[in-house]
């Protein structure tokens, strides 16, 4: 089964009260993408940190949200952190957005990535690797950058001793002429994979 409107409607709702309960910004969704970056437009210390838990809470939000309907659907999460610039583009229908390296890499780490898991960049584990088990992944191919390390992400409490993330409350970014570049944002990609029944 195709994802339809409505169900992305649902989805993408839960994933914004998320994102608003963890001051993230939401930049927008592309189809089944859904895109949100941390340190922005209000700078923050911790943006990778806080990116991180949206994703761990969005896919334990997705988790709940598939027992409770009975589709099998499963969320690709992607995260990197860097610089980036973002401003208003346009002079109808205006639009905040991002773009550069970091927003590009972050799709990547999404289209590359595991169905029900966080993967993210070296810069990002370098931002946060204290709170996080992290799970190398050796590197990856990466469209137009070569190879890159890519891990993949455990919260430090799903690592003492479950086999399985089960986290509640928190998590998450997506994927892309400006006003500002900001040299500490972190940015993510995340996507549902198909829904089978």
């Amino acid at each position: 089964m195709s994802l339809t409107a409505g169900v992305l409607d649902e989805i993408f709702s839960s994933l914004d009260e998320l994102t608003r309960r963890l001051g993230l910004e939401k930049i927008k969704t592309i189809g089944d993408a859904y895109m949100v970056v941390g340190g922005l437009p209000e700078p923050r210390p911790d943006h990778a940190e806080a990116v991180l838990e949206l994703a761990l809470a969005m896919q334990a939000e997705m988790t709940r949200w598939c027992e409770a309907t009975g589709l099998n659907l499963g969320l690709r999460t992607g995260i990197a952190s860097g610089p980036v610039v973002a401003g208003v583009i346009g002079r109808h229908r205006f639009l905040y957005d991002l773009w550069g390296d970091t927003v590009n890499i972050a799709s990547r780490m999404e289209s590359h990535g595991v169905v029900g898991r966080v993967q993210v960049t070296e810069a990002t584990t370098r931002l946060a690797a204290d709170r996080y088990h992290l799970e190398s992944r050796g590197d990856i191919a990466v469209k137009g950058k070569g190879r890159l390390a890519a891990y993949l992400v455990w919260p430090q409490a799903a690592w003492v001793g479950a086999d399985r993330v089960a986290r509640v409350g928190t998590l998450m970014p997506v994927r892309n002429p400006a006003a500002r570049l900001d040299p500490a944002a972190t940015v993510g990609s995340q996507q549902p994979e198909g829904s089978h029944q």
